[in-house]
C-alpha cells in the first residue's frame, strides 16, 4: 500500500478488475462509442491550454457527464470569479498522478479540499459536480465520483480520494487494473477508466435488479 493507510473501499479494485475484465472489455466497447461520457476528454482537452483557468468546454465537459452547471455559476467560474478559481488551480499539481500525491496534498484544508469546497458553493454545484469539474483540470489526479461508484466502493466515512490514492499507490494492483483496462481508448486515465469500469457494472446490476 501507500505510506499512509487511510481507511479503504469495500472491494480491491485490482482482483474486481480481474474478475470481471471480460465484462469491462464489453462495457468500454459500448460507453465509449454510444455513451455521451465518451465526449468528457475531447472537452477537457478543448480547456487544456490553459490547465490553471475553467473554460467553457470544461462546462461542457461534465454536461457530457449528465450534470449541468447552472448558467449563473458557469459565469462565476469562467469569468467573473475565475481568478479566484485559478489560484487554488495552481497549487494543485498538473503533471502528477493521483497515487504519486502526499495524503496531505488531498486531506482537509489542503488546495484540492479547498477548490471541491469553494466549488460546492456555487449554485447548483454539489459534490458530484464538482469532482467533475476537478477531473476536467485534473484528469490524472481528480477521479469522478457519483452515487453508483460509491455504491459499489463505499468509501469510508465518505473520503474518496486518500482510499482511491493507497489503493493505487501499490504498483502491483495498480498493473493489475491497468492490464484490464488497456481496451479504453488512447487519452482516457486510468482514474476515468476504473470510474466507468465501476460506474457501468453498478447500472448494470441495477437496471436488472428492477427489470
Amino acid at each position: 500500500m501507500g505510506d499512509e493507510y487511510i481507511g479503504d473501499f469495500a472491494i480491491d479494485l485490482g482482483d474486481w478488475c480481474q474478475e470481471h475484465a471480460d465484462q469491462i472489455k464489453a462495457d468500454f466497447g459500448r460507453y465509449f462509442t454510444g455513451f455521451n461520457g465518451r465526449h468528457f476528454e475531447r472537452f477537457s482537452a478543448m480547456g487544456s491550454a490553459d490547465p490553471n483557468r475553467f473554460a467553457a468546454t470544461d462546462v461542457l465537459a461534465v454536461e457530457a457527464l449528465s450534470v449541468t452547471v447552472p448558467p449563473n455559476s458557469a459565469a462565476k467560474l469562467i469569468d467573473t470569479e475565475a481568478e479566484e478559481f485559478s489560484a487554488l488551480l495552481r497549487e494543485i499539481p498538473a503533471d502528477k498522478d493521483l497515487w504519486e500525491m502526499k495524503p496531505s496534498e488531498l486531506e482537509a484544508g489542503s488546495p484540492a479540499w479547498q477548490l471541491h469546497f469553494r466549488l460546492e458553493g456555487l449554485h447548483g454545484v454539489g459534490p458530484v459536480t464538482a469532482t467533475k469539474l476537478m477531473a476536467s483540470k485534473r484528469p490524472r489526479l481528480m477521479p469522478v465520483i457519483d452515487s453508483l461508484v460509491s455504491e459499489l466502493l463505499q468509501p469510508p466515512g465518505g473520503r474518496f480520494w486518500l482510499p482511491m490514492r493507497n489503493q493505487l499507490a501499490d504498483p502491483e494492483r495498480r498493473k493489475k487494473i491497468a492490464d484490464v483496462v488497456s481496451c479504453a481508448p488512447d487519452g482516457v486515465t486510468l482514474l476515468r477508466r476504473i470510474d466507468v469500469a465501476v460506474w457501468m457494472h453498478v447500472k448494470a446490476a441495477a437496471r436488472e435488479a428492477n427489470s
